[in-house]
C-alpha cells in the first residue's frame, strides 16, 4: 500500500549537526490538546504494527483530532496514537466514531468507539496479516446488501472457519433491518467479518476477559467477534428481530457445574462484549443440543452484534491481593526491567498465572491488583537478566493482606554496563511550558538494526534551566545508535550516533519554546 506523507516540521528542529531542510519557513506551534483516546496498534503476536494507515469514520468523526488539532493521524514508533475531542463527551451527548486501520499486508480492521465521559479510553487495535495462519484459520468474510431502510436483500449467513470449537454460524434472514448504535439503518453494500478467538487463548479476549474487578472469564468453550459495516464504515449494532446463532463448542469442554464433559441438556453461561462502550455483559445462558453430526452445540438467538463468548467465570481477590517488595542492591537508576512470573501452587504442582516486567528498585512494593484468583496459593519467581539465577518467594494465599519480601540482592549489572546521562537541551533556560506536552518520548536502536524500541520518557516537570535529563544503562559506550524523539504526533531522528562519552545530548535548535 502506497502512503503519502506530509512532513510538517513544527517542533524541535533537528539534532546537533543536522540542517533544517525547510529554510525561510516560519514554524508555528499550538498548545497540545488533552488525550481522550489512547490507541495502541499491535499484531496478533503482540508486536508493534508497522506502516499502518488510520482513518476516523462514523457519526462524530469530525470531532476527533490529534493532540495538535489536526487530522494527520500518525502512529508513533511504539505503536501508539493519542486522540483528542473537540467537544466534551457526556452520557447525554456521547461521541460515536470508528477507527479504520489498514496496512499493506494486513486485513482491514474496524473498531467502534463510544465516549461518554471525560476519562481516557485505552484501546488496543489488533491487525491480522493477510497470509498468516491466523487469517487463514480464524477469519472469514462475506458480503451482502441492504436497502435504504437497512433491510437485508437476502439471507446473510456468516460462518466461522472450523477450529477446535467446531464451526459457529450466524444466520440473518432476508428482510431483517440492520441498524447502528444510534438506531439508524446501515444501508448499501455490506461487509461481514467474523474472527474466532481460540479457546486456548483466553488472554486475547477484550480486557483479558475481566468482567469486573472481581470476576474474570478463565475458561472458554467458544468465542468469536462478528462485525457488519457498510462502505461508510457504519457498524451494525442490532437487528429488527433476533437472529439465529449456533455456537460450536470445544470438543474437550467440560461443564464446571458437573465436572463432566459438556452434553446435550447442559445450560452454559453466555457473555457479550460491546467494543464501542468497552463493557462486558452477562447474557441469557444457552442450552446444549446435538447437531446433525452428533456434536454438542448451543443454538440460540441474539439481538445485537458483539464479541460473544461461551465461558466460565472465576472470582478474583476482592482486594489488591498479596503484596511483594524487592530487596535490591542494583542502582536506583538502573533502568532495565526483569521478568516476574506468578504461579498457582497446588501441592507439588505449579501452574503459571502470568508474568510481567519490573525494575528492581530497592523497597519497591507492588501487588497483582485484581489479577489473582480468589482462595488460591501463589508464589513468584524473579529471573535475572544477566545470569541463570532465579529468586523464588514463599507460597502465600493469593488474597492475604501481607507483604512478601523478594531478595534479589544477588542480581548485578552485566559486565561493561555503565550509566550514561541522556539529556534533551533547549537553546534557552526559560521555557514556555504550555507549548510542551506533559511527556517527551524517545526511542532507540543499534545502528543497522530494523526495529525501534522505547528508550526514555522525559517529563515536563524534569525541566531545569532548559534541560531534561535522565540516567540510562541501556546504551553502551563506543557503540553507534539511532535515536528518535517523539513530541506530540511528530518524530525527529538522529541516526548513527556514536556514544563516546558518558553523556548524550539532543540539542533542540528552535527557540519557539523559549519565553
Amino acid at each position: 500500500m502506497k502512503k503519502a506523507f506530509l512532513l510538517f516540521l513544527i517542533l524541535t528542529g533537528w539534532f546537533a549537526g543536522c540542517r533544517n531542510p525547510l529554510e525561510n519557513v516560519e514554524l508555528t506551534f499550538r498548545k497540545p490538546l488533552t488525550t481522550s483516546v489512547q490507541l495502541d496498534f499491535r499484531t496478533q503476536g503482540g508486536r508493534v504494527a508497522e506502516n499502518v494507515s488510520v482513518k476516523i469514520k462514523g457519526r462524530d468523526a469530525d470531532q476527533i483530532v490529534t493532540l495538535l488539532n489536526t487530522t494527520n493521524f500518525r502512529i508513533s514508533k511504539d505503536g501508539s496514537l493519542p486522540l483528542a475531542t473537540l467537544v466534551a463527551p457526556s452520557p447525554e451527548k456521547p461521541l460515536y466514531f470508528t477507527i479504520v486501520a489498514t496496512a499493506e499486508n494486513a486485513l482491514e480492521t474496524v473498531v467502534p468507539i463510544a465516549l461518554i465521559g471525560s476519562g481516557v479510553r485505552r484501546q488496543t487495535v489488533v491487525l491480522t496479516e493477510k497470509e498468516s495462519n491466523e487469517a487463514k484459520k480464524l477469519v472469514a468474510t462475506t458480503t451482502g446488501q441492504s436497502a435504504g431502510d437497512g433491510a437485508v436483500n437476502g439471507p446473510l449467513v456468516i460462518r466461522t472457519p472450523p477450529t477446535e470449537a467446531g464451526t459457529s454460524v450466524i444466520s440473518i434472514p432476508a428482510g431483517t433491518r440492520v441498524v447502528d448504535a444510534q438506531n439508524q439503518p446501515v444501508d448499501g453494500p455490506l461487509t461481514a467479518t467474523v474472527q474466532v478467538i481460540p479457546t486456548s487463548l483466553v488472554w486475547q479476549l477484550p480486557n483479558g476477559g475481566s468482567l469486573s474487578r472481581t470476576k474474570k472469564i478463565t475458561v472458554v468453550a467458544s468465542a468469536f467477534q462478528a462485525e457488519i459495516y457498510n462502505e461508510e464504515y457504519r457498524l451494525v449494532k442490532s437487528f429488527s428481530q433476533p437472529v439465529g446463532v449456533t455456537f460450536g463448542l470445544n470438543a474437550g469442554a467440560r461443564n464446571p457445574a458437573t465436572g463432566l464433559p459438556v452434553r446435550a441438556g447442559d445450560v452454559l453461561p453466555l457473555y457479550s462484549y460491546d467494543g464501542a462502550t468497552n463493557q462486558w455483559k452477562e447474557e441469557a445462558p444457552g442450552k446444549v443440543v446435538l447437531d446433525k453430526e452428533n456434536r454438542p452445540v448451543i443454538e440460540t438467538r441474539i439481538s445485537h452484534f458483539s464479541t460473544w463468548v461461551v465461558g466460565y467465570v472465576t472470582e478474583l481477590c476482592p482486594n489488591d491481593g498479596v503484596r511483594f517488595s524487592f530487596q535490591s542492591q542494583l542502582p536506583n537508576d538502573y533502568d532495565y526491567s526483569y521478568r516476574v512470573e506468578a504461579f498457582y501452587v497446588d501441592g507439588d504442582k505449579a501452574e503459571s498465572a502470568g508474568s510481567s516486567y519490573y525494575r528492581l528498585q530497592n523497597g519497591f512494593t507492588f501487588s497483582l491488583q485484581h489479577q489473582l484468583f480468589k482462595d488460591r496459593k501463589v508464589k513468584l519467581k524473579v529471573y535475572d537478566r544477566n545470569s541463570s539465577l532465579v529468586v523464588e518467594s514463599p507460597v502465600v494465599g493469593s488474597c492475604d493482606n501481607v507483604t512478601v519480601p523478594l531478595d534479589v540482592r544477588a542480581f548485578r549489572p552485566a559486565a561493561g554496563e555503565a550509566p550514561v546521562k541522556a539529556s534533551v537541551q533547549f537553546p534557552c533556560k526559560n521555557i514556555q511550558l504550555d507549548k510542551l506536552p506533559d511527556q517527551v518520548t524517545t526511542y532507540y536502536r543499534e545502528s543497522g538494526s530494523a526495529h525501534w524500541e522505547p528508550f526514555l520518557t522525559f517529563n515536563k516537570s524534569q525541566l531545569v534551566n532548559g534541560v531534561m535529563s535522565q540516567t540510562t544503562y541501556r546504551v553502551k559506550k563506543n557503540r553507534k545508535y539511532d535515536f528518535s524523539v517523539s513530541v506530540l504526533s511528530y518524530d525527529f531522528e538522529q541516526p548513527n550516533t556514536l556514544i563516546d562519552q558518558n553523556e548524550w545530548v539532543i540539542k533542540i535548535k528552535t527557540k519557539e519554546f523559549c519565553q
